[in-house]
């Protein structure tokens, strides 16, 4: 008995309940076929009136989207870091380790 209960732990259970519903609840709905008339992917952003870092983006954006994306990705890792470390400072004055 000790065998099944260190193969079934709560992290498997919750793996694979999330597996479930990703296959088979969320891929039906993809799986229909023609969703009307959705929109062309080709989505332009306005860059009238922006100016500065907002400018660069809305460029970067329009022009270079796997660039854009890799930027996002890249600022909000260092945004994460950035917040981590001040909760981390926070929780040592108020005396968590």
């Amino acid at each position: 008995m000790k065998i099944f209960h260190k193969i079934i732990l709560p992290q498997n259970v919750i793996f694979l309940l999330s597996l479930f519903i990703l296959l088979f609840c969320f891929s039906p709905a993809y799986a229909e076929g023609d969703h009307g008339d959705s929109g062309s992917l080709e989505h332009k952003v306005p860059v009238d009136n922006k100016s500065g870092v907002n400018l660069w983006l809305a460029v970067l954006y329009n022009d270079h989207r796997f660039l854009f994306a890799l930027v996002v990705t890249f600022s909000m890792a260092i945004m994460g870091i950035i917040v981590g470390y001040a909760s981390n400072v926070v929780l040592k004055r108020i005396g968590l380790k």
